[in-house]
């Protein structure tokens, strides 16, 4: 006769009990424990933090460097201004700091400037290309200083004004053609010296004031229309050779 447990189990599955892994030392069977894995300890990363700038910049390193204080009241530190940053940070300035354990602090931005002057300043050579279009700059008042060298190059350069003034200690001018038309000029010099191959001077008055007037050539000749009138306080007419005077009036005396 079966048994009936037996019949009960037919066909069934026992339940398995889980039991820790056995291992054999010295003869012996002891559980082996489950491993554990010990979280990795990773180092901290960047984080942003909002600062106020207390005073600089100082040369550190070979560069320069801006003390900082957070927001936070956490103690103050260092940063160098990133070259995404083009406005110079300023005492009082609240900007945004990219904070770094073991490494360099940078200020990414400035989110409020205390001052309404701002400041666009850069170490090295910068280079505005804006080729493709048109580039305008529109101030009330404009200053362009170059402490070594200055130049303005272009197919067509116009300065325009309602006033101008041009000061240097030499200047050099060069052009094939020049044409300049004023209503009143006024010029001042010491020395003036004039060349050319040919002048041509048409005026419709002319009056001269000199202390001394000496004029040298090979040969000169006046023509008169109407008057010709010499007048002197002593005159001197010398001539290597001949004298000619001729009219059909001559009055000495």
């Amino acid at each position: 006769m079966p048994n009936p447990a037996e019949s009960l189990d037919h066909g069934q599955e026992r339940p398995s009990t889980s039991r820790p892994a056995l291992r054999v030392v010295q003869g012996r069977r002891t559980a082996v424990p489950p491993t554990r894995t010990r979280p990795q300890s990773h180092p901290a990363g960047p984080e942003l933090q909002v600062c106020v700038i207390l005073d600089g910049p100082h040369d550190q390193d070979g560069g320069q460097v801006w003390r900082v204080s957070p927001t936070d009241a956490s103690a103050e530190l260092t940063a160098r201004r990133a070259d995404g940053c083009l406005l110079e940070p300023t005492s009082g300035d609240v900007v945004l700091v990219m904070r770094h354990s073991g490494a360099v602090h940078y200020v990414l931005n400035i989110l409020e400037k205390k001052e309404t002057a701002r400041a666009l300043r850069f170490p090295g050579d910068l280079e505005l290309d804006v080729s493709q279009g048109r580039c305008a700059l529109h101030a009330r008042s404009l200053d362009l200083t170059g402490r070594e060298k200055a130049m303005v190059c272009g197919e067509e350069v116009t300065l325009a004004g309602k006033e101008g003034r041009l000061r240097f200690a030499r200047l050099d001018v060069l052009a094939k053609t020049l044409e300049a038309r004023m209503q009143s000029v006024h010029a001042l010099g010491q020395t003036v010296r004039f060349a050319a191959a040919h002048l041509t001077s048409r005026l419709g008055r002319a009056l001269r004031l000199t202390g001394f007037e000496l004029h040298r050539a090979e040969t000169i000749r006046t023509e008169v229309e109407e008057r010709f009138t010499v007048q002197a306080g002593q005159a001197d007419i010398l001539a290597r050779e001949d004298v000619t005077v001729d009219g059909e009036k001559i009055h000495l005396g």
